[in-house]
Parts: C-alpha cells; structure tokens; sequence
C-alpha cells in the first residue's frame, strides 16, 4: 500500500482544492439559511453560525426548518447535503492510497465509529479518480446554488459573505 503523495496527481490536488472550495461556499448558504430563518439584524450575520461545526449547523438547520414549517422543502436538500459531507469529510480528513486502477485513489486509515473497519486494503472499495473528484464539487456548487434558490424562493433574506 502506497501512501498519499505517491499516487496523488496534480489532477487530484486541484480536484481536492475544488471540494473544499465547493464545500466553504455550501456552508456559506446554510449559515445563511440559519441566519434567515433567526431573522436577525444584518450585523449580526456570521455570528451565530461562526463558532459552530458542520454538524451542529446541521442540526441547527433541521430544528429551524421545523419550527418554520419548511422542514419538507428543506428535506431533499438536508439528504444530499449530508451525502456530500461524506465526499468533503473524505477529503479533508483522509488518507489516500493508490487504488486498483490507472489513476484512481481511494481512502484509507481506520474507521472506528460503531465497528471497527480498516479502509483502503480491499479491492472492492470506492475508487476515486479525478473526473470523479471534479464531479463531486461541482455537486456542491450546484447543491449551494438550489438551496440559495429555495431560501429567496421562500422570501428568506439571504446575506452571503
């Protein structure tokens, strides 16, 4: 097992960038969409939301949506939100190997939450190359741009950053 720089490509990188990059702007908008729903004084933007990790947004997010009674327009975007961390966490977080075929990486390290999984040593794993990685950020931008439409749509006012 190769580890990350060996199989990593410039193509890679620059894909890695792009989900993070993707990853900061969908995060904007669910700040926004938290801050819309407070109604809060536009000097306040950011405040509320700056010193809370994804996950806690997140439920954050879900309870405001509820309580405002949107929460099965909001519903579809939560669920791919939610996929797309998944694609981001791997990113920011992982370790990657070569994977089995040309051009391909996958993630590895050990997953311990519930049971414990060694990642990256079996062949039938996700493989990732760099047309996958693009995709996955364009995913984001796009996911960033529907929910944004749904918060103006709602008549939410949206102050992104």
């Amino acid at each position: 097992m190769r580890f990350l720089y060996d199989p990593l490509t410039n193509a890679h990188a620059l894909a890695f960038g792009r989900i993070i990059a993707a990853w900061n702007s969908l995060e904007n908008v669910i700040d926004c969409a938290i801050e819309a729903h407070l109604d809060l004084p536009m000097q306040f933007d950011g405040l509320v939301t700056a010193l809370l990790e994804y996950p806690k947004k997140r439920d954050l997010f879900r309870v405001l949506a509820e309580a405002s009674g949107s929460d099965k327009l909001f519903a579809p975007h939560v669920i791919e939100i939610e996929r797309l961390n998944k694609t981001r966490n791997k990113v920011a977080h992982g370790v990657w190997v070569e994977g089995r075929k040309p051009g391909s990486i996958k993630p590895a390290g050990v997953k311990a939450r519930g049971k414990i999984q060694v990642l990256g040593n079996e062949h039938n794993e996700e493989e990732w190359d760099a047309d996958k990685l693009n995709r996955a950020a364009r995913d984001m931008v796009v996911e960033a741009e529907a929910l944004e439409n749904l918060l103006r749509d709602l008549g939410l006012d949206v102050h992104l950053t």
